[in-house]
């Protein structure tokens, strides 16, 4: 199978897709934007297959550069518009195409996999203690301007690690109190207002700003897991 190489006007023509796709979906992962733009924006003799987060690293970068272009405007000159609907455009799903997100599920079967056998590793080493104490519980985190369904998303990948709480938006009151009832708190800096960024940065807990996409903040939290 030959490799395709994009042309410099490709690569421009992606990248303008991509960060339409950006605007309409923040929460996707950068892999999903490309992937979804390629079959709009290229014909299908193209398009490469898409698997790894590695192959999208270059637009990766691109993206964390929009996202600190759009923090760094003032507030009052941001216009937020509704972009038009995407015109529709005929899509031929090609075994290229089949094959490419079936090992997309492939590799993240084999990762839930990997760590469950892992923690049952971990497990058999440690010795019998009789009577042993009652199990510790589980980091509790509090994640504040999250949307719903990417929400679920997380606490369904990492439930086995932390104990969530996550809202999109709350009062003053409700937020005080998930503050203190969590050992880490993430906040979506980029979805939630000044003042109950304030109240947020105000507790005296683990506070940890982020404006990162779904597979960063996943990241964040595998890593934060690792720290314990």
């Amino acid at each position: 199978m030959t490799k395709i190489r994009w042309s410099d006007e490709e690569r421009n023509l992606l990248l303008e897709e991509v960060k339409r796709q950006h605007i309409q979906h923040p929460y996707n992962s950068t892999l999903d934007l490309v992937r979804q733009a390629q079959r709009l924006a290229l014909p299908s003799d193209r398009r490469r297959g898409l698997s790894l987060s590695a192959q999208v690293e270059w637009v990766e970068k691109r993206r964390q550069v929009w996202i600190k272009e759009l923090a760094t405007q003032p507030i009052q000159q941001v216009k937020f518009e509704v972009p038009p609907p995407p015109i529709p455009v005929p899509e031929k799903i090609t075994l290229k195409d089949v094959l490419s997100d079936l090992l997309s599920e492939m590799l993240v079967e084999v990762w839930q996999e990997t760590l469950v056998k892992f923690k049952q590793q971990v497990a058999e080493v440690q010795p019998p203690v009789e009577h042993r104490a009652k199990q510790p519980r589980l980091k509790r985190v509090f994640i504040y301007g999250l949307r719903q369904d990417v929400a679920n998303e997380v606490t369904k990948r990492m439930t086995d690690l932390f104990t969530f709480r996550c809202l999109d938006h709350a009062s003053p009151a409700s937020i005080r109190a998930n503050c203190d009832w969590a050992d880490y708190i993430y906040l979506m800096i980029d979805f939630v207002g000044h003042s109950d960024q304030e109240i947020i940065k105000k507790n005296r807990k683990n506070v940890f700003l982020t404006r990162g996409t779904q597979s960063s903040l996943i990241r964040e939290l595998e890593e934060k897991y690792l720290e314990q």
